[in-house]
C-alpha cells in the first residue's frame, strides 16, 4: 500500500516493484527481451495499488504505458482479443494516433507478403485485433488483395491453417520497429481464452521486442480456469526455458509485523504510535492483510480510539478470528459507524450501491429522492471522513473503494425484498433515461439486470435482445451465452416469445457453447431445442437441431475415446434420416 506522504513509496512492496523495474530495464536494453510479469495475490494485498504506483514511476521516467481492467467473462467489455487489441494499438500507434491505421497495417501486410493459402484468415484476425481500422482495413484488402472473401468466421476455421496464419503475422512483427511498449493488465484472471491463446502464439515475436506486459490476478479465481492455470504454471515458464520472452512471477505476500508499524505510521504520521502489544494485535486480527488493515485504523480512527491502546485492544477484540471473515466484518463495522454518525450518507452509499459499483449523483438523487447538489455535498463530505466511496474519472461520478465495501452496502441496500424491488426499478428507469440524453452511459446489460431484479422481465427483454444482437456481431462468445440464457430465463419468467424465438435462442446458445468448447453444455441445450422442435412438429428444425446435436456427440466422443457417446451420436444421425 502507499505511503500517505509519498504517493510513490509502497510500504513492505519495495521487492516486488524493484522486480518489476529490473524486468522493464530489459526491455529498454540495446537487444530488448520482452517480458510479462505475473503478479499474483489474494483480494486486498495490494495488487491494483501496487500497479498504479509502478503506473506513477513509469511516467517520472518519461514512459508511457496503457492500463486496462479486464471485466467479467460476460461483460460486454471483456470481448474476444480484448487484451492483444490495447497491446497491438498501444504498439503500432503510441503518438502516431492522427495517421491513419489502414496505412500502420500496409506496412504490416508489405512485411508478410502474399501468403494466399492463408491471407483470408490472418486479414480477418487481423481486423479483430485493430478495432478501429473496421472498413479503411477491410476496403484496403478488398482492393489489394482481390482473392480474399470477407468476412470469414475465425471460429470455424482449419485450427492449422490459424497457426500458420499466427505464425506469419509473428515472423512480420519482428520485422518491423515498435515503439517501447508496456501494457498493465488487472485482473488477468478474467482475460478471454481467445486473448491468452494468442498472447501465447505470438510470445516469440513479443520476445524480442521492447515490450512487457503485466497481468495481476488472484491464484483462487487461476483455479477455476484451468486453462489459464496451464498457461500461467506450465506453458509461458516452458517458452521461457525455449528462450522466448522472459517470465516473472511475483507473488505478493501479507505485511510483517515491522511493516505494519511502518503502516501505521505512513496512514496516521501524527498519532502516537501504539505500544508494541497494540501493534501485535492489530497484526494477528488483520493477518497482514494491507485492505483489512486500512479499514481496521480507519475504523479505530472513526471511534476515536486510536492512540489509546486499551480502548483501542477492546475494540480489535471484537473481530473475529478467520481471516477471510475479517474484511468484511471490519468493513461492516465501518458502515454501521457512518450509519450512526450520517444518517443521509448512509442512506446515500446504500441505495446507490443497487445502480453498481460506479454510479452517478443524479442516479444516486433518483435512488434516495434528494437533489443532486444535495447528494454531492454529501458524498464529497464523507469520502473525505470515511473514505468509503472515491471520485471516478469523470465529474459526477462516484465509485466504492473495493468491491467487498460495494457488497456490504448491497447486502444491506436489498435485504428487504420490498425495498429492493422498488430501488432495482428506481436504478433501471433512472440508467434508462439519463442514456437517452448521454448514450455513452446506455448499458443494456446493466438495465435488463436491474428489471429483472425488479421482477419486470418485460422490460428487461428489450434490452437483452439488443445486447445480444451486439455480442453476436462482435462474435464476443462469453458474453452471448451469458446473455442468452439470461433472455430464456426472462421470457419464461414473463410468459412471453413464441416457440420459434426459444428455438432460435437455444440454437444459438447450444452452437456459443460449441464454439467455446463446452461440448456437454452444448449438447444438453441442443437436445432441449431437439424437444421443442419436436412439439412444433417442424422438420427442418428437427433436423437442424439433431444435426448439431451429433456434431457436438462425436466431438466429445472421439475427445474422451467414449464408444457409448459415439453411439448416441450416430442414433442421432439415424434419427435424423427419418426426417
Amino acid at each position: 500500500m502507499s505511503d500517505s506522504n509519498s504517493p510513490n513509496k509502497l510500504i513492505g512492496r519495495e521487492q516486488e516493484m524493484n522486480e518489476l523495474m529490473q524486468a522493464l530495464a530489459g526491455t529498454r536494453a540495446e537487444i530488448p527481451m520482452g517480458c510479462v510479469a505475473f503478479v499474483e495475490g489474494v483480494g486486498g494485498l495490494g495488487k491494483s495499488v501496487l500497479m498504479e504506483t509502478f503506473g506513477s514511476n513509469l511516467l517520472a521516467e518519461g514512459i508511457l504505458y496503457r492500463k486496462i481492467e479486464l471485466k467479467t467473462q460476460e461483460s460486454p467489455e471483456n470481448d474476444q482479443y480484448r487484451l492483444i487489441r490495447e497491446l497491438f494499438d498501444e504498439m503500432f500507434l503510441g503518438e502516431k494516433k492522427s495517421l491513419d491505421r489502414a496505412e500502420i497495417w500496409r506496412e504490416v501486410l508489405n512485411e508478410i507478403g502474399n501468403f494466399s493459402s492463408v491471407m483470408p484468415i490472418l486479414s480477418e484476425l487481423l481486423k479483430r485485433l485493430i478495432s478501429p481500422i473496421n472498413r479503411a482495413f477491410a476496403a484496403y484488402i478488398k482492393k489489394e488483395k482481390q482473392q480474399i472473401e470477407l468476412p470469414l468466421d475465425i471460429s470455424k476455421t482449419n485450427a492449422a491453417r490459424l497457426a500458420q496464419a499466427v505464425k506469419i503475422l509473428r515472423t512480420a512483427l519482428v520485422r518491423k520497429r515498435f515503439r517501447p511498449t508496456v501494457l498493465i493488465a488487472d485482473n488477468f484472471h478474467m482475460v478471454d481464452r481467445e486473448s491468452a491463446a494468442l498472447l501465447l502464439g505470438l510470445s516469440g515475436a513479443l520476445g524480442k521486442m521492447p515490450i512487457m506486459i503485466v497481468c495481476t490476478y488472484r491464484p483462487d479465481e487461476l483455479e477455476r480456469r484451468t486453462f489459464l492455470r496451464d498457461l500461467v504454471h506450465r506453458e509461458f515458464p516452458a517458452l521461457e526455458a525455449e528462450g522466448g520472452m522472459v517470465i516473472k512471477n511475483i507473488p505478493l505476500t501479507y505485511l510483517s509485523l515491522g511493516e505494519t508499524v511502518k503502516f501505521f505510521k505512513a496512514r496516521y504520521p501524527e498519532t502516537d504510535l501504539p505500544s508494541q502489544k497494540t501493534c501485535f494485535t492489530l497484526h494477528k486480527k488483520t493477518g497482514g492483510n494491507p485492505l483489512i488493515l486500512q479499514e481496521a485504523l480507519s475504523y479505530l480512527h472513526n471511534k476515536g480510539v486510536l492512540g489509546d491502546d486499551v480502548r483501542s485492544i477492546e475494540v480489535l477484540r471484537e473481530i473475529g478470528t478467520d481471516i477471510a471473515k475479517k474484511g468484511r466484518h471490519i468493513i461492516g463495522l465501518r458502515v454501521d459507524h457512518l450509519k450512526k454518525e450520517s444518517k443521509e450518507a448512509y442512506r446515500i452509499h446504500t441505495r446507490a450501491s443497487v445502480a453498481g459499483e460506479e454510479f452517478t449523483s443524479k442516479v444516486a438523487g433518483v435512488l434516495t429522492d434528494l437533489d443532486e447538489i444535495t447528494v454531492m455535498e454529501s458524498l464529497d463530505e464523507a469520502i473525505d471522513t470515511y473514505r468509503l466511496v472515491m471520485r471516478g474519472e469523470e465529474e459526477m461520478l462516484y465509485r466504492f473503494r473495493h468491491a467487498l465495501i460495494h457488497e456490504e452496502f448491497f447486502g444491506r441496500a436489498t435485504k428487504n425484498k420490498q425495498l429492493s424491488k422498488m430501488l432495482y426499478q428506481k436504478a433501471a428507469k433512472a440508467l434508462e433515461q439519463y442514456s437517452e440524453s448521454d448514450p455513452a452511459m446506455y448499458n443494456p446489460v446493466r438495465i435488463a439486470e436491474l428489471y429483472l431484479g425488479a421482477k419486470e422481465p418485460a422490460q428487461a427483454i428489450k434490452h437483452l435482445k439488443k445486447a445480444t444482437q451486439a455480442a453476436a456481431r462482435a462474435q464476443a462468445y462469453h458474453e452471448l451465452a451469458y446473455l442468452c440464457r439470461l433472455l430464456l430465463s426472462a421470457m419464461k419468467r414473463a410468459n412471453v416469445g413464441t416457440n420459434k424465438e426459444h428455438f432460435d435462442l437455444l440454437l444459438i446458445l447450444g452452437r456459443t457453447y460449441e464454439l467455446l468448447g463446452s461440448k456437454v453444455q452444448a449438447v444438453n441445450v441442443l437436445d432441449k431445442a431437439v424437444r421443442l422442435a419436436e412439439k412444433m412438429e417442424e422438420k427442418v428444425l428437427i433436423a437442424t437441431a439433431l444435426t448439431f446435436c451429433s456434431i457436438s456427440l462425436f466431438h466429445i466422443g472421439e475427445h474422451h475415446k467414449s464408444n457409448k457417446t459415439t453411439n448416441r451420436a450416430l442414433h442421432l444421425f439415424q434419427r435424423l434420416e427419418l426426417h
